[in-house]
């Protein structure tokens, strides 16, 4: 047990490693896509925690940086409302399912409106 501890947490630190060595690489104009996606991981893990809400400041941390993609209103308002789900409480299976998706269907809102 310990062996995959320990192995669990240096193959984690690599990962780690090797994401902050691609975020030093980026261009700018890449930037914005990269922290989305790394911000959606961050609230996908979370929602799949015990912690289940996501806190307001990643709320405006995401929508900060999604501000820089340069969406239409039509898709940056959809992926507020998204966002915006995630901060509440899911007393109900359809709000919970509906909030643990939500960073899948910004995902597949930003690749979509980017591939038109």
């Amino acid at each position: 047990m310990r062996f995959e501890n320990e192995s669990a947490y240096y193959w984690c630190k690599e990962i780690e490693s090797s994401v902050m060595t691609i975020q030093d690489t980026l261009q700018n104009e890449d930037l914005p896509y990269f922290m989305t996606g790394k911000l959606l991981g961050t609230f996908n893990s979370i929602l799949d925690s015990s912690k289940n809400t996501i806190s307001n400041d990643l709320i405006h941390a995401l929508i900060g940086v999604i501000k820089k993609l340069n969406l239409s209103n039509e898709v940056f308002n959809e992926i507020s409302e998204l966002a915006v789900e995630m901060t509440k409480d899911s007393p109900s299976i359809s709000l919970h399912s509906k909030k643990v998706n939500a960073p899948l269907r910004i995902y597949g809102l930003i690749s979509n409106y980017i591939c038109m």
